[in-house]
């Protein structure tokens, strides 16, 4: 039904999965792991929940064409991203971690309220060493459509852009104090 979203994977090129990958590890295994993984997810979460800080921010920002314009140029590389993905049939690769960050920083370019905005930034800077390696060990085995290299470092090249250009101890793109552990 949703073969559409992945059809055009091609598993005989090393890394884009196959039956190697499918056999990796056992069934069995690949459930113990995600109870783990589970488990250990909703126990931090539950402890770290309630020491949050959603303090409003000193100074809001307000919404500049600095941001309208970064806005603007992230959804478009992303809309490009995304066109590549149904052109080729691998809509299954935007479920990784650059594509769920580009998403969520355009969630943090968007929104109106500073508190969610906050929560997003700081979530999201924990995140930032996957578009780094992303740059320094770039995967362009899969990419054969025109400027479809391109796409990938100018998104990764934004991604790493934005959250330094809103890095203010001042307002809501702040990160926590170096001794608060709960985010």
């Amino acid at each position: 039904m949703l073969s559409w979203t992945y059809f055009g994977v091609n598993t005989s090129i090393e890394g884009t999965g196959g039956q190697s990958c499918v056999n990796y590890i056992t069934t069995k295994r690949r459930l113990l792991e995600s109870a783990c993984v589970c488990i250990i997810f909703m126990y931090t979460l539950h402890r770290s929940y309630f020491k949050l800080n959603f303090d409003n921010p000193r100074h809001p920002i307000v919404q500049t064409k600095f941001r309208q314009i970064l806005l603007l140029l992230h959804t478009f590389v992303f809309g490009i991203e995304i066109g590549f993905k149904l052109a080729t049939s691998t809509l299954i690769w935007v479920l990784n971690p650059c594509h769920i960050l580009t998403i969520l920083q355009i969630l943090l370019l968007a929104s109106s309220r500073p508190s969610l905005r906050t929560v997003i930034f700081r979530i999201h800077v924990h995140m930032m060493n996957g578009p780094l390696l992303a740059l320094t060990f770039p995967v362009l085995n899969t990419r054969f459509l025109p400027f479809e290299r391109v796409t990938y470092f100018v998104q990764h090249f934004l991604i790493i852009l934005i959250p330094t250009t809103f890095l203010n101890q001042n307002s809501e793109f702040s990160v926590e104090p170096i001794d608060d552990f709960s985010w």
